[in-house]
């Protein structure tokens, strides 16, 4: 009996050492193989690379809104020698453009006259003076505009546009806004009533010196 166990335990002894040597040549092998595989003395590598450049072209665009579209000039008591009477109008210029704008000003015909709503009255409110002049220098029944309130000058008429601002850089906030006096000065030599004239404003983005 201890014989048989002393043989079976030698055979099985030499069967587990023809194993461990069976497994550990194949874990040789397959250690050889990875590293065929993944050897880099076996590969060759290509590299490739490439650039594209993104760019936005913003075109120059221009918005101009006038604060009221009704400014009204009112003449409680006219005087024989005339009373002088003001307002203003407040134009707000956007534009994107780097090299500013310029802001034109007219009547929207070829008259300067205001005229009555009572197209039988035939007076007239005329804007036909020469140079800059003031309140107190205003004839009776004339009008015209000022850029500063005090120094007023005849309303151009739509043939010849008057530029009253003229920027040549990006505009900041404050060079978007324009005001523009209007000044009357109105006698008891004319009917009474309302008299008025169309004004038109335009504003035009200046181009660079490499656009069209």
């Amino acid at each position: 009996m201890k014989s048989y166990h002393t043989r079976c335990a030698h055979r099985e002894s030499r069967l587990g050492t023809i194993n461990k040597l069976g497994f550990f040549a194949s874990s040789v092998m397959v250690a050889a193989s990875a590293a065929y595989i993944y050897s880099p003395a076996n590969r060759t590598y290509a590299d490739s690379t490439a650039t594209t450049r993104v760019s936005v072209d913003i075109n120059r665009v221009i918005a101009l809104t006038l604060d009221t579209d009704n400014l009204v000039l009112n003449a409680p008591a006219p005087t024989a020698s005339g009373v002088f009477v003001q307002d203003s109008i407040n134009a707000n210029v956007t534009t994107n453009s780097l090299y500013g704008y310029e802001l034109y000003f007219s009547t929207d015909g070829n008259s300067a006259d205001m005229t009555h709503e009572d197209e039988s009255i035939e007076d007239v409110i005329r804007s036909d003076f020469d140079g800059a002049i003031t309140s107190s220098t205003m004839a009776a029944n004339r009008w015209g505009y000022s850029l500063n309130g005090v120094n007023y000058m005849k309303i151009p008429v739509v043939a010849t546009p008057q530029v009253i601002k003229d920027i040549e850089q990006y505009p900041t906030e404050a060079e978007k806004q324009t005001e523009i006096y209007i000044g009357a000065k109105i006698s008891s030599a004319i009917a009474s009533g309302a008299y008025s004239s169309s004004l038109v404003f335009t504003a035009v983005a200046h181009s660079g010196p490499d656009e069209s």
